[in-house]
């Protein structure tokens, strides 16, 4: 018999405005919305399930997202250079991306204009990569 194996990646994405200048934390509010001056965190997960017993490895698995048609009303979205965080296996614990240099330095992220990646390294079965970062709505 020859079996192959085969990777089961599945991906979620929440979005949680947490803060905003009118009606959020900043104001002393608590219902804050995706307004300018708010600031919106997004959270991708990458998991590599198990529905059945010949799902393999993802190897070198990456997450990319491209915000270019994120609709935000009378705003913009802008990248916190310093808020991103990938918690994988590879990684261990969760590493800080700083930067915007996917190609040069060692780290495992960039966010260019609107596209984001991430580079999870390989999750075997029932692992996930987690993706955190935040937006400013300007």
């Amino acid at each position: 018999d020859t079996y192959f194996t085969t990777a089961d990646l599945t991906f979620s994405k929440t979005i949680l405005t947490f803060n905003d200048p009118i009606n959020g934390l900043e104001s002393g509010g608590n219902n804050p919305k995706a307004i300018p001056g708010a600031t919106v965190m997004y959270t991708i997960t990458a998991t590599n399930g198990t529905t059945n017993n010949l799902v393999g490895t993802a190897e070198k698995a990456t997450i990319t997202d491209d915000f270019t048609s994120e609709i935000v009303t009378n705003g913009r979205l802008i990248w916190n250079t310093d808020s991103m965080v990938i918690t994988s296996p590879d990684a261990g614990t969760a590493v800080s991306l700083v930067d915007t240099d996917f190609a040069t330095d060692a780290d495992a992220g960039e966010f260019i204009g609107n596209m984001l990646r991430a580079r999870c390294g390989d999750l075997n079965v029932g692992e996930a990569c987690t993706l955190q970062f935040t937006l400013d709505i300007q």
